[in-house]
């Protein structure tokens, strides 16, 4: 029998050590008076309801979080915020409307606070020097944008709209695709620029040519965009030669 076997045989809750238990009792106390929230919290020792109701029912976020294993008390204590969407991605806890909790931490924002305090706030420390070391020097830049937009296009096509937008479509209604809504804050720039067929757009930073692309096609106008990153490079230079 292997190790893994062996760490499997034995009970999730006997594997909560005091100090897990005790972390994860200072969270469910910081979590406990959720206002205008209703937080079903279970893991391998029970489940605990947390926070109060609103005055109009209707109003009330509802969410359940499912912790899997005890090192997420331990990723939260120790790098607060960071450390619990590092333990999500790692798969130790997961959610059943993580838009109803993010907007109950955010409704509550004092609670998310108090998990960037203790060891956490050392975590942060790290953080900030880690961030240090990658400042947007000449040669920084260039590694970052490398590091983040140089993924891979078929990674960002996996949640990006069709054009490839990267921030603040615009929804006018609830039942808007990403894609519309892309298009309406296209729009939206266009029209506050007031562009011509006879303006000249400088962009700095192509992303994917989604804004050029739409300028120049919509609205006639010359557009110069400008990027670093490679992968952005090939595929806008790619969509401006398919848009003739």
């Amino acid at each position: 029998m292997n190790d893994t076997s062996k760490v499997a045989a034995i009970p999730l809750s006997a594997r909560y050590g005091a100090v897990d238990r005790m972390l994860r009792n200072r969270l469910l106390d910081q979590l406990r008076t959720l206002s205008e929230s209703r937080l079903a919290f279970a893991d391998a020792l029970g489940t605990d309801e947390l926070g109060t109701a609103a005055a109009a029912p209707a109003d009330t976020l509802h969410a359940r979080v499912r912790v899997h294993d005890p090192a997420f008390y331990r990723r939260v204590a120790a790098n607060g915020s960071v450390g619990a969407g590092e333990a999500y991605i790692d798969g130790l806890w997961d959610c059943d409307d993580l838009v109803a909790l993010v907007r109950m931490l955010v409704r509550n924002r004092d609670h998310l606070d108090a998990m960037e305090t203790g060891l956490a706030r050392w975590g942060g420390v790290a953080l900030r020097a880690w961030s240090a070391l990658r400042r947007n020097t000449h040669a920084g830049s260039r590694r970052n944008i490398a590091a983040h937009y140089d993924l891979g296009n078929a990674f960002f096509r996996l949640f990006l709209s069709d054009d490839l937008m990267y921030s603040s479509a615009l929804f006018a209604h609830e039942n808007d695709t990403i894609d519309t809504a892309s298009a309406r804050k296209l729009e939206r720039i266009c029209t506050k620029l007031d562009l011509k067929p006879t303006d000249h757009v400088l962009e700095i930073g192509t992303g994917w040519g989604g804004f050029a692309l739409y300028a120049a096609g919509r609205y006639g106008c010359r557009v110069t965009t400008t990027t670093i990153s490679h992968e952005q490079y090939d595929l806008a230079t790619a969509r401006v030669v398919a848009a003739g």
